[in-house]
């Protein structure tokens, strides 16, 4: 599975949107990416090209990153308060800590900014991927958003195995633990 998950990213980062899109596209930017060695075989052969397809076909993409600027696996580091996301560590209010991470897709749209996070997990529930990544999401707007002084609206999961997006709402960092 993590192979796969592997896989599938690293053909999300590196395909051609604008080819991807057409049919057949993703077999052929498939054949292209495994050409060219940035896949392997055994990756290549990991990814589930209906899967890709569906992202391709999703109204997601087709409404709102089809044409808007996307930036992919945007990395961003910040200092941050320790207590924020560390509960013990309040009693050491100027201690901080970097928070680094790469977003796989940072979308720019006319009032703000959306963060788009790729996801294989097989067998969760829409419910179980917000429960189980909302947390991440979260710290990642939040660094982009103090890091940059620019708007992150809600930021999306796009499930493979669903083939949908879900929207994960954003909460405090700390009733994510509760």
């Amino acid at each position: 599975p993590a192979e796969a998950g592997t896989a599938h990213h690293l053909f999300m980062q590196f395909c051609d949107f604008s080819e991807a899109e057409k049919p057949g596209g993703v077999e052929r930017e498939l054949a292209r990416l495994a050409a060219r060695g940035i896949l392997s075989e055994k990756q290549a052969a990991a990814v589930k090209i209906p899967r890709i397809e569906a992202f391709f076909a999703s109204e997601l993409y087709c409404g709102l990153m089809k044409n808007a600027k996307v930036r992919r696996e945007f990395k961003f580091s910040v200092l941050v308060p320790a207590s924020r996301y560390f509960p013990a560590a309040e009693s050491e209010p100027e201690e901080n800590v970097l928070l680094q991470g790469v977003i796989d897709c940072l979308i720019e749209t006319e009032d703000g900014y959306v963060i788009l996070d790729f996801k294989t997990d097989r067998g969760c529930t829409e419910g179980e991927l917000i429960e189980k990544y909302a947390k991440q999401l979260k710290i990642y707007t939040d660094a982009f958003s103090a890091n940059y002084h620019l708007t992150a609206k809600t930021p999306y999961i796009y499930s493979f195995s669903l083939k949908k997006a879900i929207a994960v709402p954003m909460k405090s960092p700390e009733s994510y633990d509760e």
